[in-house]
């Protein structure tokens, strides 16, 4: 008889070896490697986090760079810590003992305070790991001034 061509010749073992359907070990091997492929849930709810955080991040640098001066303290045993930051750069640093007036050596920290350029957004007058760090700073000191606007957001609901 004739053989006939195609699907049913290739399950008989005749047929072109290119199309004839692989032995049943290379099919497994297929599926294992199509289910090392596949991401777990769990990676892309940590990556879809880890995107929201970056871009709250960035959004909270923008902001920060922006501000022209932001004055600070943070309390120490004898006194006081204050950070002058300009565009996101710390630009003067001094230490207020508890005898003397703040607002005298606020004034003093602020005139002695480095001039920074504004930089163009989204950019901050210093190095990213430098602004982050006076966030943090920020974050538990008391603000004693703000020249410009500086709004941000506290937190996105998905890192709640």
């Amino acid at each position: 008889g004739i053989r006939q061509a195609g699907v049913g010749a290739d399950r008989r073992g005749g047929g072109d070896p290119c199309t004839r359907a692989p032995p049943r070990p290379g099919r497994e091997a297929f599926r294992e490697t199509l289910r090392g492929l596949r991401e777990p849930r769990g990676h892309r709810r940590d990556r879809l986090d880890a995107a929201i955080r970056g871009r709250q991040s960035a959004s909270q640098l923008r902001a920060f760079g922006q501000v022209p001066r932001i004055v600070g303290a943070k309390g120490r045993p004898g006194g006081w810590d204050i950070h002058v930051v300009g565009h996101g750069r710390l630009v003067a640093a001094t230490f207020c003992p508890v005898d003397v007036d703040p607002r005298r050596v606020v004034r003093s920290a602020v005139a002695a305070a480095e001039y920074v350029e504004p930089p163009s957004p989204p950019d901050t007058g210093a190095l990213i790991a430098e602004s982050r760090l006076l966030l943090r700073w920020l974050d538990e000191a008391r603000l004693v001034d703000v020249e410009g606007r500086w709004t941000m957001p506290l937190r996105t609901p998905s890192t709640t």
